[in-house]
Order: C-alpha cells, then structure tokens, then sequence
C-alpha cells in the first residue's frame, strides 16, 4: 500500500522541502499540492523540494487551464 500526503499550497519553500525530506526518509509515496490562483504555480512550489530529494514523487493535484500558457 502507498500512501501520499496533500500539501497546503500556501506553505513557504522551505517548510515545503522539509516536508518533502520527511516524506522521503518515511518512504511515502508521493506529495501532491493544488494549482490555486492567488499562489505560486504547483510545479514552481516544487522545485526546492525536488533540488533536495530524490525518490519522493510530486505533482500536481488538480490545474486551472486558463492559468496556464500554451
């Protein structure tokens, strides 16, 4: 069974990336944030954390269409 975790796109960087070495070192599956119009884009929120992991799968949960470029 893998579990993930949900986490809150109004989380700093760094609190963000610390989430996401504990996920890691528990060996869950994945961190998954929501695209929310008023916060930084759900792939940019990851960038930190992923500079700092390495087995950890991310991704987005949901994305708003018109938001996003071409």
């Amino acid at each position: 069974m893998r579990f993930d975790v949900i986490l809150d796109s109004f989380m700093s960087a760094p609190d963000m990336t610390r989430c996401a070495k504990l996920a890691e070192e528990y060996g869950l599956g994945g961190l998954w944030i929501a695209n929310n119009f008023n916060t930084r884009d759900a792939f940019v929120n990851f960038v930190p954390a992923a500079m700092e992991t390495s087995h950890v799968r991310m991704g987005p949960t949901a994305g708003i269409p018109f938001e996003l470029h071409p």
